[in-house]
């Protein structure tokens, strides 16, 4: 009897080892719904209570009740459950309040259900108002290794989510590049904090004043989206400045119209602004489309230059006349370069 009892005891404890819900307080069979997070100050990453959620369902599985409300307590932990209908994903909004501050939304949460209650989604710390954590290096165009240094950059808000802070003043936030060419946006940690109203995007013009004959260069509709995460890695923006030679251009023959492959294209700077280098060679592709190799405009105005083409290896060279603008962007596109094309070869050209 003794033997017997001893073996319903191991039957039973193992068992009880087997179960995911073993130990775990408010475990349930089937399908579990939940979200957890902690709130925090983004200074110090200290737990916040009293921050009220609400989270609302906004597309994704069926469940009873399409809202529930928490706050914060024991160091700024919240948990919010849903009594789903079926398995499978639900998306929620959640929207922040921590006292004394305006709230924030957060759009678009992906909650997926569990098979066992000790299981939850998100489990991210949240800080009480989102921040940019965004940094902009800038480079000369035609020279990409060579940062823009002790610059003076302007951004420009010119639509999105407004920005408040002592570091921005009638719209206008501005600052000078490190050594290396690089920008932050924006501070929120010192004298120059910025910070948005709400966790929306921003959208706005950077000025970037070169000075000198590179004048001034403007990166338009610049997008940058605030985090709400305590826990995330900066992000990178590249920027090409100053003027720029970066075009696109076509070669066509004359008599038909139709795009040329393969033309061989030297050209020679004859005046205008100051370039590096002064000569180059490109090549049209399949499609008859040629592009200007790297070439650094030291000032920005207009260049003027000769392009000497050849249709084939065997074809009479055509030397043709061109003024090309810098613009302020990284590619422009030049008008059509028109030639006699493949008929004009060295034992037969037209009269």
């Amino acid at each position: 009897m003794r033997l017997r009892i001893v073996f319903a005891l191991l039957v039973a404890a193992t068992n009880f080892a087997c179960d995911p819900c073993a130990g775990v307080a408010r475990c349930s069979a089937g399908d579990y719904l939940s979200a957890t997070g902690q709130v925090v100050e983004r200074a110090n990453g200290r737990g916040v209570d009293g921050v009220r959620l609400g989270v609302v369902r906004v597309g994704g599985i069926a469940v009873s009740g399409d809202s529930v409300s928490v706050v914060t307590s024991d160091g700024g932990f919240w948990r919010a459950e849903f009594a789903p209908v079926s398995t499978g994903t639900l998306y929620v909004d959640v929207e922040v309040s921590p006292p004394g501050r305006a709230p924030y939304r957060v759009r678009g949460l992906p909650l997926v259900t569990r098979e066992h209650g000790g299981d939850a989604s998100l489990n991210e710390r949240w800080v009480t108002r989102p921040f940019f954590n965004d940094f902009a290096q800038f480079v000369l165009r035609g020279t990409p290794g060579d940062p823009v240094a002790n610059t003076r950059v302007e951004f420009r808000r010119t639509g999105g989510v407004p920005l408040e802070g002592p570091g921005i003043a009638s719209g206008v936030y501005a600052r000078i590049t490190d050594a290396a060419g690089y920008y932050r946006l924006f501070p929120y940690a010192d004298a120059d904090t910025i910070l948005p109203r709400g966790n929306d995007p921003v959208v706005g013009d950077i000025t970037v004043l070169l000075g000198g004959a590179l004048g001034t260069s403007v990166v338009r509709n610049v997008t940058l989206s605030p985090t709400y995460r305590y826990d995330t890695d900066s992000h990178l923006h590249t920027f090409s400045v100053g003027p720029s030679l970066g075009y696109l251009g076509s070669v066509r023959d004359s008599a038909t119209g139709k795009l040329l492959p393969g033309v061989t294209l030297s050209f020679q700077r004859t005046g205008g602004i100051p370039i590096t280098p002064e000569q180059f060679t490109t090549l049209t592709g399949p499609d008859g489309i040629f592009g200007l190799p790297p070439v650094r405009a030291l000032a920005a105005g207009v260049l003027d230059g000769r392009f000497v083409l050849k249709a084939t290896p065997t074809a009479v060279p055509e030397t043709l006349l061109v003024h090309i603008p810098t613009v302020d962007v990284d590619v422009g596109t030049l008008p059509p370069l028109f030639i006699r094309g493949t008929g004009a070869t060295a034992d037969r050209v037209p009269r």
